[in-house]
């Protein structure tokens, strides 16, 4: 188990994970050039604000995420897991859901 995953042995006789804020790796801040290239991907073909449902490359999995969340507001969920060809299958509520329109 790496740092950010230590555990701690409680009273009860269970684990609880402890965070450890000094191991996190800030990840890079997209242009928003580039949140808008993903976010055309992805995005809703009938109209933006829309669901989201997509297939990405898993590996891309937080970029995408960052792309939605800036122009939805809301996350991209991951709908089913990694296939053999690295791709994963996302969702996401789309901006009207996230702003309660």
């Amino acid at each position: 188990m790496n740092e950010a995953n230590t555990l701690t042995k409680t009273e009860f006789d269970y684990e609880i994970p402890e965070f450890n804020p000094s191991v996190i790796v800030k990840q890079k801040e997209l242009t928003s050039e580039e949140m808008s290239s993903l976010f055309s991907k992805v995005s809703n073909k009938e109209h933006w604000k829309g669901e989201i449902h997509a297939v990405i490359p898993a590996k891309d999995f937080n970029k995408y995420c960052q792309a939605v969340s800036h122009f939805t507001g809301g996350l991209l969920s991951a709908v089913e897991n990694e296939d053999e060809n690295g791709m994963i299958e996302v969702c996401s509520e789309g901006y009207w859901a996230n702003i309660g329109a």
